[in-house]
């Protein structure tokens, strides 16, 4: 429009300029070609009143005009603060969007220092929102303008205030969600905190039960035997305390009362009672270690409400979703490890000396008694047992002698020995002195077992079986030989076993 005025402007002023001055040089020759005065001052006025007409339209023309340049004024502003809006909005509606994805990211904690630094850096982010929200306030007063100069649409912008304010309310909203959350997670977090302080206090002080009992058994310099009188007196603990399927060593220890037998006269008790004397010396050092790993068991299993407890700690925090503790280096599994190798190292040595002992009692008389001390002990046997006084004994005496002193022998071997009639003195002597040197030596032994193993120095499952041993005498021997690894048919150490029934080291 304003380009058309100033098209029509440029051709009032040629009409002004060129008819104007044509219609007064037109009435100058009116005289000329004789008119009235009269005609020609009429054609005068007439001049004049369009004159007048011509002056009016070019006022209204440059009103117009005037008119025209206020309203691109106004259209510029507008179109200023229509960009203006569109800029704020769009760059509003970015910090909105990205601002709520970060306030609902999902968030986890392990302390309360966590709880603490992500508070913090929300913190800041509220900050923000309040520096934020003058800015939505101007955005809606530019708004408001808008609308009240008549703008219904802004083609420059992809949001309206409709959309930044929904925007705005979701952040809001979740921002106190978060703030809740924080609240909430920090009471948690304390809770959590006190579980990791009392599973640390209980964890070091199973660790500072444990730690001397380890010490001491791996020092074996005194340091068990300091360790228990200070913890728990030997007096107060009773061989009968160690586990049930051991060997029983309680009667080499304990006076004679185990020996009772109501089934038996008072000369073979005797007999009895002499060969448990005889035990009781060389084992009572054994017995008095036994006793010592008896107690260092019984200590040990004295921290068993402590180590249930440190369990049950630790129980509570996996289901508390609890995976660090700055407050201790100790875990379940590592003192599970260290409660179990305990366990495992005192059974062991309880039970290497017990079978260590069992061996030497077994071998004691036959072995290690004095030349004079057995005959004595056989010739007082061979005189209770010959009941005629005659200086002889008859097959069924001698078979009570023989069980007496555990010897089995077949009937048949039994029987030749009686071929002649009673057996006298002599003969029982030296038929006993002759079973005690056919015990067969450690090098014997080793020598049969290298002979099943093909002169190797350890023994395959399939080797015991290939020499026809009873199933209950293989397993007896697996139990007992430590097993070795490497191989899909069980192997066996053989040499460390035989070591073990000697009492070798």
């Amino acid at each position: 429009k304003i380009y058309m005025h100033e098209a029509l402007k440029e051709e009032i002023r040629s009409l002004e300029a060129s008819r104007f001055a044509s219609l007064v040089e037109l009435i100058g020759t009116f005289g000329e070609v004789g008119l009235s005065q009269a005609m020609i001052e009429k054609k005068q006025g007439l001049v004049e009143d369009v004159h007048r007409q011509w002056a009016m339209l070019v006022k209204k023309h440059e009103e117009v005009a005037a008119a025209l340049q206020e309203e691109l004024a106004r259209h510029r502003e507008l179109e200023k603060l229509l960009l203006e809006f569109s800029k704020n909005a769009e760059a509003l509606e970015v910090w909105a969007e990205d601002t709520l994805d970060l306030v609902q990211q999902p968030v986890s904690f392990d302390s309360v220092d966590d709880v603490k630094s992500e508070e913090k850096s929300f913190q800041t982010l509220i900050k923000a929102m309040e520096a934020k929200k003058h800015e939505l306030s101007a955005l809606e007063k530019l708004a408001l303008e808008l609308r009240a100069a008549g703008v219904k649409e802004n083609a420059y912008a992809r949001f309206t205030i409709e959309d930044i304010k929904d925007k705005w309310g979701g952040l809001e909203k979740a921002s106190n969600a978060r703030a809740t959350l924080f609240k909430a997670e920090e009471q948690v977090q304390n809770k959590h905190e006190e579980m990791r302080k009392e599973f640390a206090r209980q964890a070091q002080a199973l660790f500072d039960k444990l730690k001397p009992i380890n010490d001491a058994l791996v020092a074996e310099d005194g340091q068990l035997e300091s360790l228990l009188n200070g913890a728990l007196p030997l007096e107060e603990v009773t061989i009968e305390d160690h586990p049930a399927g051991m060997i029983d060593l309680s009667q080499y220890a304990s006076g004679d009362a185990t020996f009772q037998d109501p089934n038996v006269d008072d000369t073979v008790m005797n007999m009895r009672k002499r060969l448990g004397s005889l035990k009781r010396g060389l084992l009572m050092d054994a017995h008095d270690k036994l006793q010592e790993y008896v107690a260092c068991k019984k200590l040990l299993h004295e921290q068993r409400p402590l180590w249930d407890a440190v369990r049950a700690l630790d129980a509570d925090m996996v289901a508390a979703k609890i995976v660090s503790n700055k407050y201790t280096k100790h875990t379940v599994p590592s003192l599970g490890a260290q409660w179990d190798g305990l366990e495992r190292l005192i059974h062991d040595r309880m039970a290497n000396i017990e079978k260590e002992t069992a061996a030497k009692a077994d071998a004691l008389v036959q072995n290690n008694s004095s030349e004079k001390e057995k005959e004595k002990f056989f010739t007082d046997m061979f005189g209770h047992f010959d009941k005629a006084k005659n200086g002889k004994l008859e097959l069924h005496e001698f078979e009570a002698c023989l069980q007496i002193v555990d010897v089995e022998l077949p009937k048949d071997k039994i029987s030749e020995l009686f071929v002649k009639g009673p057996m006298d003195l002599k003969s029982f002597l030296n038929f006993m002195k002759g079973k005690d040197q056919d015990k067969d030596t450690f090098e014997q032994i080793i020598e049969a077992f290298k002979v099943l193993a093909s002169n190797k120095n350890h023994i395959l499952h399939r080797e015991l079986v290939s020499a026809k041993l009873v199933d209950a005498h293989i397993g007896f021997l697996e139990d007992r030989m430590p097993q070795l690894s490497g191989n899909q048919d069980r192997q066996f150490d053989y040499p460390a076993f035989v070591k073990g029934v000697y009492g070798l080291k």
